[in-house]
Parts: C-alpha cells; sequence; structure tokens
C-alpha cells in the first residue's frame, strides 16, 4: 500500500500543480515498475519483467479513477472515483504481489 501511496500522492500533486492529465498516469506506473523490475533482476531474472507490466496495469486503473473524477461535478461520486484511485490499485497490487510469491494461483 505503500507504493501505489506514493504513486498516488505524486499523481495529486502533479495534477494540482503541474496540470498533469489523466491520461499520462501510466507513464509515471512505468517508472515504478522500471525500478521494481530493476531490484527484482537478481532474485527472479526474467519474471522481473512482470511487475513493469503490472504497474502499467496498476497506474492505468488508477488513470481510469481519477478521470472518472474529473469529469464529474457530483461531489460524491467525485469522492467514491478519488478513494477508488487509490483502493483499487493498491488490492490489485496485493493480489499480484501473493500470485507472484506463490501464495494464489490465478
Amino acid at each position: 500500500w505503500i507504493e501505489e501511496g506514493l504513486k498516488y500522492a505524486a499523481v495529486l500533486f502533479l495534477i494540482r500543480f503541474a496540470y498533469l492529465r489523466p491520461e499520462a498516469i501510466p507513464f509515471i506506473g512505468i517508472g515504478f515498475g522500471f525500478t521494481e523490475g530493476i531490484a527484482h533482476m537478481d532474485t527472479f531474472g526474467k519474471a522481473a519483467q512482470a511487475p513493469l507490466m503490472a504497474h502499467i496495469v496498476f497506474s492505468s486503473l488508477m488513470a481510469l479513477f481519477f478521470y472518472l473524477a474529473s469529469e464529474t461535478k457530483n461531489r460524491e461520486y467525485r469522492a467514491m472515483s478519488l478513494a477508488l484511485a487509490y483502493l483499487v490499485p493498491v488490492y490489485s497490487h496485493l493480489l499480484f504481489n501473493l500470485w507472484a510469491v506463490g501464495i494464489i494461483s490465478i
């Protein structure tokens, strides 16, 4: 949750102060995935490519909910979308980590 929380905070900051559009959020995920892939290269070898792909998916999910929040005038829907922009990637990342260490199988 820390990793996705840092990404969420970075995205909120960039949207607020650098006028980042939700379409650019997956590129932030590429940076996180690339860094994690390098960190796991010694342990997993070629399987280290999986974190890169996973982070692109997690960031795309985050981007979807940020986009939905930016397109509505309804405060409740906006708040729900912003919460889901954090929660959906966090739980997706949790499932990915559980799969990566072999606790669950898909």
